[in-house]
């Protein structure tokens, strides 16, 4: 291959290469902004920790309260899934705490605004990120 194909080539390859960057370093940057956590498009935000779901609950229980959140009831499910309910202000908290295995759980949590469509994203990983905090102290 001569010296201009090849230059010609390595440009276009290079102006491909780059025109998709900008979407990839935000989606990084959104991904590093809750390391370890996901969100689904009901509005719960989620994450599993190496727990059992007993200890989770009476760590969420805990930092709903340091938030100021009123723990309104708890439910368990048959199939081992507990439930604390809550409510703050104008939003109404769901902590969903599914067990993987004996070890580990699934922390899920919705914070609903008085608008059925709007979800507070931040508080409910606010709930997750204070429960983990309480877990990591023991």
């Amino acid at each position: 291959m001569n010296s201009k194909l090849r230059t010609y080539v390595l440009i276009v390859m290079l102006v491909f290469s780059t025109s998709a960057c900008e979407p990839i370093s935000l989606a990084l940057l959104g991904a590093g902004a809750g390391v370890g956590m996901g969100y689904s498009l009901d509005g719960y935000a989620y994450k599993t920790v190496m727990m059992p779901a007993r200890t989770v609950q009476r760590a969420s229980v805990n930092a709903l309260g340091r938030m100021g959140i009123k723990v309104t009831g708890k439910k368990t499910h048959e199939s081992g899934v507990l439930m604390v309910f809550g409510r703050a202000e104008d939003r109404n908290v769901i902590v969903r705490l599914e067990p993987i295995s004996k070890r580990s759980t699934q922390i899920r949590t919705q914070v609903r605004m008085p608008s059925v469509i709007f979800h507070d994203k931040a508080t409910a990983s606010a709930i997750i990120a204070q429960t983990e905090r309480i877990l990591a102290r023991g």
